[in-house]
């Protein structure tokens, strides 16, 4: 018996053996069917893959330049957590609640309010997405402000790594984002810059990495796609910034200026990037946007205005302090925008010829200033300088200009001693990381207060008024994003500072039942007279400008700051109206409107 059972076993594995390689189960890793492989194998080829991930990351610890790059996001991360943190109550500018007011509408939240012309874009609706799953105001500026303020810092090492040789390069400029005031004060705001800059960044990268350098985008996307992917995050950044376009006329110019147009027509990756932007600039025209890019251009162009040169001067926006000292960067930055045009000075007969990714890329860098500096000189002609984020799509080039400014005066000082050098190096970039934090520090606690009085005047109404109520007031986005009500402007009803402007606001009332509220702020201007005397507001007290008192004609209500006379009056009827004080909340008064 035992001799038959020998033979049997013998049989059957001579038989397995024999299975051919294609088999189903055998292929899978199975012996029978439905039995399976052996998991002790399976157990130890993880382990083998967890070790070797971990072998991988102490070897990437040990490098010098990956530390500190480590240390820059760490750094970065905290910050923006800090700054997200001690802003978390503050109330919403009229920009920010332009674009949240409108996200509410449509999220069906019971505004009605559409955002501007200038102010529409896809951020609203990304917005209103979070809205309708029930995301707090919270979660949704974590989510769209800082973590893309944090991808930016990342984005700008990846980028510079990729083009220079010099890891210096990239490590400055990663922490020059790092700190740099403007970006950190915009992200711990609802606006556009953080989240549209990023979308730019990664066109970018995507760009240099695939088509220049002929690397796999993000380390697993064929190189061969680096148009159609760029082209797809450029007008995505568009769709949320419209002056984001910039990056597509830099791509574009680019690509001409360095490639025979022969070549780029035979490519047909260009063509299928060019099909791309076609279908997303002509969905984001029909469903998104209320005006075209050429009616929100207008009202920007000013021909009447003579060219005007001041926009030259953008770097001291960035990045000049009070003294030499809060100004380090600026002047870096002049240092790195002298080495660079010098350089390319030298390098334009073969920037076509050479595979120079640096040149190139520097290249690029002057040409995205000059378009658009062009822009707002030659277009825009402003007669003053505007705010920093209006020249954002300059900044990759400023933060690389300090950061060349940096590396060249190391460079210098090295040739004497190398130890002065890095200790220099190092001074720079500390000093002036000092102050651009400091800068953001101070701009970002001092606005903290500002609108605190419109945020709980709108929940106030938000708490006392029905779904139905319509409120006035010169606050109109932000009382609309807190009391989820329908606000409209005094001007909506009578021409402001009209002779009858009163009497035909009297009469609207009647005639409009749904008007239940009036909320008259003193931070917001644009008031008739009769609900605000913004003419007697300021005075002069020891040589400057100050609010000396609030004034309410229609409710014979005065608060004078200066001699300390307050008369508030509660009830006022005016025939058929009777306006009653409702609350006062810092510096808004609400009124119901109430019919007799």
């Amino acid at each position: 018996m035992e001799k038959e059972l020998i033979d049997i076993t013998k049989s059957t594995f001579s038989k397995i053996s024999k299975i051919p390689s294609n088999f189903p189960f055998k292929q899978k890793g199975y012996m029978f069917k439905g039995l399976p492989k052996d998991k002790v194998g399976e157990s130890r080829s993880t382990k083998d893959a967890l070790e070797e991930r971990k072998e991988k990351i102490k070897k990437w610890m040990k490098n010098n330049d990956n530390l500190i790059f480590f240390g820059i996001m760490a750094f970065a991360i905290i910050i923006r957590l800090y700054y997200f943190w001690i802003t978390k109550s503050q109330a919403l500018w009229w920009d920010e609640s332009d674009y949240l007011a409108y996200a509410k509408t449509l999220a069906g939240m019971g505004t009605s309010w559409v955002a501007s012309s200038q102010h529409n874009s896809l951020f609203p609706y990304i917005v209103a997405a979070f809205f309708t799953l029930g995301f707090s105001e919270l979660v949704i500026k974590l989510a769209l402000e800082i973590i893309p303020s944090i991808i930016l810092v990342f984005l700008t090492y990846k980028i510079c790594e990729s083009v220079y040789r010099d890891k210096k390069i990239a490590i400055i400029s990663t922490f020059v984002m790092a700190v740099f005031w403007n970006i950190l004060f915009n992200s711990t705001r609802f606006h556009l810059e953080a989240p549209g800059l990023m979308l730019a960044f990664l066109a970018i990268y995507s760009f240099f990495v695939g088509y220049e350098n002929r690397q796999k985008i993000f380390g697993k996307i064929n190189p061969n796609w680096a148009i159609p992917i760029a082209v797809t995050f450029t007008i995505f950044s568009y769709m949320i910034r419209r002056n984001y376009a910039f990056f597509g006329v830099f791509f574009l110019i680019y690509m001409l200026s360095t490639k025979k147009i022969t070549e780029l027509v035979k490519d047909k990756y260009n063509w299928i990037g060019l099909a791309i932007a076609a279908v997303l600039i002509i969905l984001a025209e029909k469903l998104i946007f209320i005006s075209s890019v050429s009616g929100v251009a207008s009202q920007y162009y000013h021909p009447e205005e003579a060219i005007n040169w001041i926009h030259i001067g953008f770097l001291k926006l960035f990045f000049q302090g009070a003294n030499i000292q809060s100004s380090i960067f600026f002047w870096l930055s002049i240092i790195g925008l002298i080495l660079i045009i010098s350089r390319l000075g030298l390098a334009m007969d073969y920037i076509r010829k050479k595979n120079n990714t640096e040149i190139k890329f520097e290249f690029y860098l002057i040409m995205s200033m000059v378009i658009t500096l062009a822009y707002f000189i030659f277009f825009q002609r402003g007669t003053a300088i505007g705010e920093p984020r209006w020249y954002f799509p300059m900044l990759l080039a400023a933060l690389i200009l300090v950061s060349r400014g940096a590396v060249f005066i190391s460079d210098q000082i090295k040739k004497y001693n190398k130890q002065i050098a890095i200790v220099v190096l190092i001074l720079l970039v500390a000093v002036g990381g000092y102050y651009q934090l400091q800068q953001a520090d101070q701009i970002i606690k001092m606005k903290i207060p500002s609108y605190a009085g419109v945020r709980d005047a709108g929940l106030k109404v938000q708490s006392v008024s029905n779904s139905g109520d319509v409120i006035i007031s010169s606050s109109v986005p932000q009382i609309a994003y807190y009391s989820e009500r329908t606000v409209i402007h005094f001007s909506d009803i009578s021409e402001l500072h009209s002779e009858n402007e009163f009497q035909e606001t009297l009469e609207y009332l009647e005639q409009n039942s749904s008007i239940k509220y009036i909320a008259i702020s003193f931070s917001e201007p644009n008031n008739p007279r009769w609900a605000r005397n913004e003419a007697e507001e300021y005075g002069y007290q020891n040589g400057q400008v100050m609010r000396v008192k609030w004034e309410i004609p229609f409710m014979d209500t005065i608060i004078n700051f200066q001699t300390g006379e307050e008369k508030i009056l509660k009830e006022k009827v005016y025939g058929k109206i009777k306006f009653s004080l409702v609350s006062i909340e810092k510096d808004v008064f609400i009124y119901e409107v109430i019919r007799v």
